[in-house]
């Protein structure tokens, strides 16, 4: 296993730009003469969570207000002898500078205007080029259940221009194989064992999500672990209102048509299930007659299971038949069992005259030069006596049998698994907090726990797991851990200070499913 810890601590006027999911909405204050307005007060009220942020405007009359989680904000300006300008549902999205101006008109402070009807707001104040896809869009969109989950960049790879492959090995804007970054509120997802661009095995739940934003083009300086992309992830908080979730995803063999191998050997229908199910729940933190924390102090907490079955074929391999595992291979002689019109046929002779038959098994030990050739003896009836056969491999035949084919022909006798991984679980666990001490004193928390384990296998696998030792299966276990822990601190209304802290641990683990059960020793193996 291997440790990754990423610490940053920031601090920094606001004229910096924000980092990881959080947005920011700058702007400029004018008058109706078009002169900039210094001094003047500007406040975003987070519509989810009642939270309010205020700046002021600088002598430019240039406001920024950094740090901001992505949702939908009101904005306030007010300035001495002119009216309250307000702006309704502004939507910062992840990792978004938008900027927002003003033109006030003069009048008395108990007087409002409200802005609307404009054109679109545009992010200039970035020179980054993204892909937003919103919280709606991301809940509403359909994501196929994939190496046990709704991975949470199959959007990118599916539907974004410019990506190529899937979510475990894809590049983006022509960039090599896991080279973009990934971040979780903020928080570079990292693996001991991969670069960066895959989350497959170890992320939040796709239910965990929020929105997200792939991040390309000119790439801010403050995300410095991808190459040609920043795959820019913010996960769910809770809100004023409590709101929860439940949900399941279902595959099931009765819903699916026979595979193509198993109609041709008239097998029936495999197990082939798979049941995605959890839950989510979020709001403010009330202890009744103890504590209410709406507009202060928020939760979030979501719990994913995946279970998998699947034994589907989709092609055939090649097992010994028991006969052959008794040493007897006399049917390589016969052409219906081998396919091969000339097994059992003479096909020439040796150096001493003898026939030389196609399917003959000869012994070794009687390796000898009759002038410049080498012959040897063939076994009589093709029948290896067991005094000729090694002591590990009866051994091995007696205390870890290869399972036995289920047609009666030489080659292609056993259908093989098209799955790579036919038994798997996962638990997914993602909790997050958010608490405003005070207006100028913010904390916010995300803890991510996955436990994965599969039984893993190459090509050409069979059975069920864990089979025998002669099987191929291997027990694989990716748990990953990830925390995050991030303070803000407003100074002065121009100077906000931002520290945050990371932790993310993964771990794979992939050994034999008989793995430290002492098999050299049982089967006579020396020296290992």
């Amino acid at each position: 296993m291997n440790r990754k810890l990423v610490l940053a601590v920031v601090a920094f006027a606001t004229s910096v730009f924000a980092q990881g999911e959080r947005g920011t909405l700058n702007g400029t204050v004018i008058d109706p003469s078009g002169s900039v307005v210094a001094g003047a007060a500007v406040k975003a009220l987070n519509i989810a969570t009642g939270v309010e942020t205020a700046e002021i405007t600088t002598d430019a009359g240039v406001y920024r207000i950094p740090l901001l989680q992505p949702g939908t904000y009101r904005l306030t300006v007010t300035a001495p002898g002119f009216k309250v300008a307000l702006r309704e549902n502004v939507i910062l999205a992840v990792a978004q500078t938008l900027t927002v101006d003003f033109k006030l008109e003069v009048g008395a402070s108990n007087e409002q205007v409200t802005v609307s009807a404009e054109a679109p707001l545009l992010e200039t104040g970035s020179a980054e080029i993204g892909s937003y896809v919103s919280k709606k869009e991301f809940d509403t969109w359909p994501i196929t259940v994939g190496d046990g989950r709704r991975q949470i960049q199959q959007f990118i790879f599916t539907s974004l221009p410019g990506t190529v492959g899937d979510t475990f090995l894809g590049t983006i804007n022509g960039g090599q194989g896991y080279s973009h970054e990934i971040l979780i509120d903020g928080i570079a997802l990292g693996r001991m064992d991969l670069q960066g661009g895959s989350n497959n095995e170890f992320s939040p739940s796709a239910e965990a999500i929020s929105e997200f934003k792939l991040q390309t083009g000119m790439v801010g300086a403050q995300y410095g672990g991808g190459q040609t992309a920043v795959a820019n992830f913010a996960t769910k908080s809770g809100t004023n209102g409590l709101h929860g979730s439940g949900y399941w995803y279902a595959q099931n063999e009765a819903l699916r048509a026979n595979g193509w191998s198993n109609n041709a050997a008239a097998i029936k229908r495999q197990p082939n299930k798979t049941n995605n199910y959890g839950y989510s729940v979020g709001g403010p933190v009330v202890i009744p007659k103890v504590y209410n924390g709406k507009n202060r102090t928020f939760f979030f907490h979501n719990l994913e299971r995946t279970r998998v079955r699947n034994f589907t074929s989709t092609s055939f391999g090649t097992l010994p038949i028991p006969a052959f595992k008794q040493g007897d291979f006399s049917r390589l002689f016969n052409p219906a069992f081998t396919n091969v019109a000339q097994s059992g046929t003479t096909v020439g002779t040796d150096a001493l005259g003898r026939a030389v038959v196609y399917g003959q098994i000869y012994d070794p030990s009687t390796a000898r030069q009759v002038g410049s050739t080498w012959v040897r003896d063939p076994f009589p009836g093709n029948m290896i006596p067991k005094t000729k056969w090694d002591p590990v491999a009866t051994k091995i035949l007696e205390l870890a049998p290869i399972t036995d084919p289920l047609f009666d022909t030489l080659v292609n006798n056993t259908p093989t698994l098209g799955s790579s991984s036919p038994t798997f679980q996962e638990t997914m666990l993602t909790l997050k907090a958010d608490h405003n001490i005070s207006e100028k004193h913010r904390l916010s928390s995300t803890f991510n726990r996955n436990f994965r384990s599969r039984a893993n296998s190459p090509g050409g696998r069979w059975g069920v797991p864990p089979n025998t030792p002669t099987g191929v299966y291997q027990d694989q276990n990716t748990p990953g851990t990830l925390v995050r822990l991030a303070y803000d601190w407003t100074m002065t209304p121009s100077i906000i200070n931002h520290a945050a802290l990371g932790y993310n641990r993964f771990g794979n683990s992939n050994v034999s499913a008989f793995f430290m059960q002492d098999w050299p020793q049982k089967i006579g193996m020396q020296n290992v």
